[in-house]
């Protein structure tokens, strides 16, 4: 952790990150940006594959039960399958 001599030091410190974050400072200098390759990754929303399925209780996209129309994954399926009315027979 940085210590900051003055709150408005930490602010203004904040301040220029979220900026540099946001490119606002290349944009004010007149630099131009060049949209390559890697500006481009996933910006496309993808409607297929493992990518574009989540969870419907908790969003979490691993571990995705599919079988039955579920679309829920392992961990929120344990806890609520009684339920959804599922029966433990082992």
């Amino acid at each position: 952790m940085r210590c900051y001599k003055t709150l408005s030091s930490r602010r203004s410190s904040i301040l220029h990150r979220r900026r540099t974050r946001l490119g606002a400072t290349q944009r004010e200098n007149g630099e131009r940006r060049e949209m390559g390759h890697s500006n481009v990754w996933n910006s496309h929303p993808k409607n297929y594959g493992p990518g574009s399925r989540v969870c419907r209780v908790c969003g979490n996209p691993h571990g995705l039960i599919r079988k039955y129309g579920l679309m829920c994954c392992r961990q929120c399926f344990r806890s609520n399958a009684k339920a959804i009315g599922f029966i433990k027979y082992r």
